[in-house]
């Protein structure tokens, strides 16, 4: 499980690392986050169709 919070200031060269694009190599400034909650479980974060009901998956249109 996974349990995040943030609020507040993270500098944008800290931010870009975990869009997962390698075409985003770099960036300066900072990102003003508020209130941010992450709760739940790690797979559903990383592949959340395959765990959804069928109706869910209808709606979402996948």
């Amino acid at each position: 499980m996974i349990d995040f919070s943030l609020d507040g200031v993270v500098p944008l060269e800290s931010v870009y690392k975990f869009l997962g694009n390698p075409n985003i190599t770099g960036g300066g400034g900072e990102v003003e986050i508020k209130r941010l909650q992450l709760n739940g479980a790690y797979r559903d974060m990383i592949d959340p169709v395959p765990h959804l009901p069928r109706t869910y998956q209808r709606i979402a249109g996948v």
